[in-house]
């Protein structure tokens, strides 16, 4: 697994998703065991969300890199997008020394608190959700580079560590995961992922239909420096 896991590596540092981190992907969680990867992922909008009840919420459909077609293997974890608090305070205290802006020690595979718990089922509660959203680079993979809109109107699904399971998505794909929509801040760079071979070269448009969003990531959230928090009511389908 290690020359798995330094090939990851390798691609992360050349990669638009990290061009703009402050924390080395070294850093970063290397988990081996299931997952599920979003970085690509269509999601639609859930329209039972998005009211004083519940924040808005997008249904994402997910699939396996790998080429044996499981939904196991080497993947990464970005530490301060862990969603479940428990397991992003283990991590934060085991990993960091309680500082976000300190070096990572959890280098070795499997030793961060988030990897223990996607391999043991129990990043969420209740183990309904076997399957977490993580990353590895895929070939098919490309990066729209955006920026938000002055009236704040930007939107995505941040999916890393989203709580998955095996069913046939909304738009086909195998696996379905629960993403937080977030709002992108005005003037912030932000990259949305999208399946090479089906939108080519020209990549995807920043702005989708109404109801729809791509998976996607701040760039400057991209570090243990600025936590991205959910709140138990935004987690509300799976916390």
């Amino acid at each position: 697994m290690r020359n798995a896991f330094g090939a990851l590596l390798a691609f992360l540092v050349a990669s638009i998703l990290v061009a703009y981190a402050q924390v080395p992907a070294a850093f970063w969680g290397k988990c081996l065991g299931p997952y599920v990867l979003c970085a690509v992922a269509n999601c639609s909008i859930r329209a039972d969300t998005g009211n004083k009840k519940y924040p808005l919420q997008a249904e994402c459909g997910c699939l396996t890199p790998e080429s044996n077609g499981l939904p196991y293997g080497a993947s990464l974890v970005t530490p301060n997008i862990i969603k479940r608090e428990k397991a992003y305070k283990a991590t934060l205290q085991e990993c960091f020394g309680n500082d976000p802006l300190a070096n990572g020690t959890c280098t070795a595979v499997n030793s961060m608190p988030a990897c223990k718990a996607i391999n043991n089922y129990n990043l969420y509660p209740g183990g309904d959700w076997p399957l977490i959203s993580t990353y590895r680079p895929w070939s098919n993979e490309g990066a729209q580079e955006c920026v938000g809109k002055a009236d704040n109107s930007s939107i995505m699904a941040e999916c890393m560590t989203a709580a998955c399971y095996k069913k046939t998505a909304w738009d086909g794909s195998p696996y379905t995961c629960f993403c937080p929509v977030v709002t992108v801040p005005a003037g912030e760079k932000y990259g949305l992922g999208f399946p090479k071979d089906k939108y080519g070269a020209q990549g995807i448009p920043c702005d989708q239909p109404r109801g729809y969003i791509p998976s996607g990531e701040i760039y400057s959230v991209i570090t243990v420096g600025r936590r991205r928090v959910y709140s138990r009511r935004a987690l509300w389908q799976y916390v």
